[in-house]
């Protein structure tokens, strides 16, 4: 008898896979060293400059009066036309008698023949010299009921050649002689009355004419001469 073989099946053998490849194992982030160098700021926009403006003509008047006086307004200006009987002020406004503006009412007024600036300043005020300058005290007189008591300076020993005036005044504090510094109070204000501010051009001849000048600029002539430490714009005094 023969013997019956089986038929043989084949079995494929398992394909090996390949093992997958391991991760990557981060590498740890080196902190770096700490160093005197400031980390840089990212760069700003820089600011805008605005250019000072040009600085006005100056004088060497301030306002007879410290700054922290509590009101104070202008009674009358300087009367720029010399002959009686007519009237020009700072403004350019004119009158034939009497007076332009208000006196009571309005602070930019003036009569015939008056030769400074009035100042109505509460009573007791301290006036001052209202100079950059020092000067010599002229005198220190009582002028009797129309001006009451009047201080003059002369301010040419100190190199500007002219002169300060101080009228209606409740009291004097300096005398004859006597050499006051810029700013120094020489006296206080009556109050019931204005306080007069007169401004002289000093003649050098002994004995000569004082010319009266208006302390405000003329606005009428564009070549005369502000006197005001700001053009045409006064400024009181720090106390």
């Amino acid at each position: 008898m023969s013997t019956l073989t089986p038929p043989v099946t084949s079995i494929a053998a398992p394909i090996p896979t390949a093992p997958s490849a391991p991760m990557p194992t981060p590498m740890p982030t080196e902190t770096p060293e700490p160093t005197d160098t400031p980390t840089p700021i990212p760069p700003t926009a820089m600011p805008t400059i605005i250019p000072p403006s040009p600085t006005p003509k100056g004088g060497f008047l301030l306002l007879p009066f410290h700054c922290d006086v509590s009101w104070w307004h202008i009674h009358s200006y300087f009367d720029l036309d010399p002959n009686e009987g007519s009237i020009r002020d700072y403004l350019g406004r004119t009158d034939r008698w009497g007076c332009v503006g208000d006196l009571w009412t309005n602070t930019d007024a003036t009569c015939d023949g008056h030769q400074g600036v009035d100042f109505v300043l509460p009573e007791g005020t301290e006036i001052v010299n209202a100079t950059t300058y020092c000067g010599i005290v002229e005198f220190a007189e009582d002028k009797g009921d129309r001006i009451g008591n009047v201080i003059l300076i002369d301010h040419s020993a100190c190199g500007l050649p002219f002169k300060t005036e101080y009228a209606h005044l409740r009291s004097m504090m300096v005398t004859a002689g006597e050499r006051v510094e810029p700013g120094q109070v020489i006296g206080t204000a009556r109050g019931d009355t204005d306080t007069h501010l007169g401004l002289y051009k000093a003649r050098a001849a002994a004995g000569g004419y004082d010319l009266p000048v208006d302390p405000y600029k003329d606005v009428l002539d564009p070549n005369d001469v502000g006197y005001w430490t700001v053009e045409n714009s006064p400024q009181c005094q720090q106390p």
